[in-house]
C-alpha cells in the first residue's frame, strides 16, 4: 500500500486548490435554472383563506404534500390555509352544486349561508379523508336520495359552529 504525504492528500481532496472553484463556476448556469424552477413552483401556493362561492359551480378540494388545491370548474387554487365557502343568493336560491374532499384529504373548510339540494350528497368525504368543518349562518343542506354529509368509513368528520 502506498502512502501519501501530507501535501499530496490536500491535492487530491476535490475541494482543495483550483480544481474545485473551476468545477463550481462551470455548473453555477445549471444550479441558478434549478433554484429559479424551485422558487417559480412553489411561487403559486399561497397560505391565505381561499374564498369561494359555491353558486359559481361545484367545488372539489384535494391534497398532494400538505398543499390543498380547491378546484372549481376549470379553476385552481393552491393553498396550506383554510378555505370559506358561501353561495351568492342563498336565501331566494337553492344550488345543485356540492361540495368533495377528495381521497387522502385532510382538510378545514367553513360554510355559510350555504342552500344546497342535490340527488347527491352536498358534502362528501372521501376515502381516508379528514374533514373539519365550521359552520358559520345559517345553512340548509339537503339530499333528495341519500345523506347531506356522506363520511367514508375510513374518514373522519368534527362539526363545529361560531
Amino acid at each position: 500500500m502506498k502512502r501519501i504525504a501530507p501535501k499530496e492528500r490536500l491535492r487530491s481532496n476535490c475541494f482543495a486548490g483550483h480544481g474545485f472553484a473551476k468545477r463550481a463556476i462551470r455548473h453555477l448556469p445549471i444550479l441558478l435554472i434549478l433554484l429559479f424552477f424551485v422558487v417559480s413552483v412553489h411561487a403559486d401556493v399561497s397560505s391565505d383563506l381561499v374564498e369561494l362561492d359555491l353558486a359559481a359551480g361545484s367545488i372539489t378540494i384535494s391534497e398532494q404534500d400538505g398543499v390543498l388545491t380547491y378546484t372549481q370548474g376549470k379553476t385552481s387554487v393552491q393553498s396550506t390555509g383554510g378555505c370559506f365557502i358561501q353561495q351568492t343568493g342563498y336565501a331566494a336560491n337553492t344550488t345543485a352544486n356540492t361540495i368533495t374532499i377528495a381521497n387522502s384529504t385532510t382538510c378545514s373548510i367553513t360554510i355559510g349561508n350555504l342552500n344546497i339540494q342535490s340527488s347527491e350528497p352536498p358534502i362528501s368525504c372521501g376515502y381516508n379523508s379528514n374533514l373539519v368543518l365550521t359552520l358559520v349562518g345559517s345553512n340548509t343542506l339537503t339530499s333528495t336520495s341519500t345523506s347531506a354529509i356522506y363520511v367514508s368509513s375510513s374518514g373522519s368528520l368534527i362539526v363545529g359552529g361560531s
